[in-house]
């Protein structure tokens, strides 16, 4: 059975990890140093992040000693973004959030810019919907 995160949780980890692309961004690898090697997004020298690396990173830092909690976290948040790629209209072809992020990620038309937008029209949307709940 899927863990249950409180929305709170999601959306500060989607509100760093916005942090994070605003710093920097890459497509074909989660994270890329500032020489541009990949690396894995929780590596100490990652600078630039893809969208699930971006999440991946942040959530690996709520939980350093539980990668496998950090992991399902992850994997929590990104289906919010994965919903807001369908509503916005986006073709949804996998199964998986973190794929249909990737993939969304590394098109060659895509930009740091919309990578962005993203996180803010999820985040903005999120806070909504915990500030009704109260």
């Amino acid at each position: 059975m899927a863990r249950k995160y409180d929305e709170r949780l999601i959306l500060e980890i989607l509100q760093g990890a916005a942090h994070r692309l605003e710093q920097g961004w890459t497509a074909g690898h989660q994270a890329r140093t500032e020489q541009g090697d990949p690396v894995p997004p929780e590596h100490p020298h990652a600078v630039a992040f893809c969208v699930f690396g971006a999440i991946r990173a942040e959530c690996l830092s709520y939980f350093p000693d539980a990668r496998g909690e950090g992991m399902l976290l992850a994997e929590a948040s990104a289906k919010y973004l994965g919903a807001m790629l369908k509503f916005l209209g986006h073709p949804v072809k996998s199964q998986s959030a973190p794929h249909t992020l990737m993939l969304w990620n590394d098109l060659p038309e895509r930009s740091q810019e919309e990578v962005v937008g993203l996180f803010h029209q999820t985040v903005e949307s999120l806070t909504r919907r915990v500030q009704a709940q109260g």
